[in-house]
């Protein structure tokens, strides 16, 4: 058994999750990843904040943070991982409240942080023989040629920006990066990526510092709140966010 020592924070952006949110897999998450969570409220109007709220007082490990009104999933895991810094984690991350990305998998993604140096650890949904990655075609598809040009606005061979799997080691580097909102909501990502890269020692190779963690199992399910509008919002987000990074390296350089 794999002795942790380090201290995991799991962030769960939550709103209107009360159908679909499993939280006796949550449970086990806490328990055999030995990491703490927290759940933030995103103004949910149905039995979220309930249920969450039952939740986290029969377990110490499992923390809530409420927001009255809807900030969208980007702030409301920023406010998760400032909650994670003030706590003095070794290790934040956040996973999406439907566990697209199986407990099972980020228990494995966690114990790998906790045996290896890297700063970010990010879920690859690589779809390969032996692999239980159930991807929707249009989604595959839409998603390659996002991560093209994604690879090309951070200067950064990496092949999945949106796994909703992420995992990041505490440090002034990260600190820094979550100082203010994200500008982009849904490609927050790319965003927090690209600070990263732009705030780490340049005597740090990206290739000791960024791991795409292969997953063995993802599945799409249905009730995302992506709409085929963010989609072609996309573009022009990864335009902004490409102003913002050569804004920041001109600032450092």
């Amino acid at each position: 058994m794999d002795v942790l020592i380090n201290k995991f924070c799991i962030v769960v952006p939550c709103f209107n999750e009360a159908d679909r949110i499993n939280l006796s897999e949550f449970r086990r998450l806490s328990l055999e990843g030995n990491t703490d969570l927290v759940f933030v409220n995103d103004g949910s109007s149905d039995e979220t904040y309930e249920l969450l709220s039952d939740f986290c007082e029969t377990m110490s490990s499992c923390h809530l943070i409420h927001l009255n009104e809807n900030v969208g999933k980007a702030e409301a895991v920023r406010r998760g991982f400032l909650f994670s810094v003030s706590k003095e984690y070794s290790f934040t991350g956040y996973a999406d409240a439907d566990l697209a990305t199986p407990v099972n998998e980020l228990i494995k993604m966690i114990k790998f942080c906790n045996n290896e140096s890297y700063s970010v650890i990010t879920g690859l949904r690589l779809k390969r023989l032996g692999a239980k990655v159930d991807r929707k075609k249009t989604r595959h598809y839409l998603g390659r040629i996002f991560a093209t040009f994604a690879s090309i606005v951070l200067k950064l061979e990496i092949y999945d920006t949106q796994c909703g799997a992420k995992l990041f080691r505490i440090n002034e580097v990260f600190s820094r990066s979550i100082e203010s909102r994200f500008w982009s909501n849904w490609l927050f990502d790319v965003e927090l990526i690209g600070l990263i890269k732009s705030y780490k020692s340049k005597s740090i190779k990206v290739n000791y510092y960024f791991f795409e963690f292969p997953l063995y199992e993802w599945r799409d399910i249905s009730g995302s709140k992506l709409k085929k509008i963010d989609f072609l919002k996309a573009p022009f987000e990864l335009i902004g966010i490409w102003f913002k990074l050569n804004k920041i390296k001109h600032k450092t350089n």
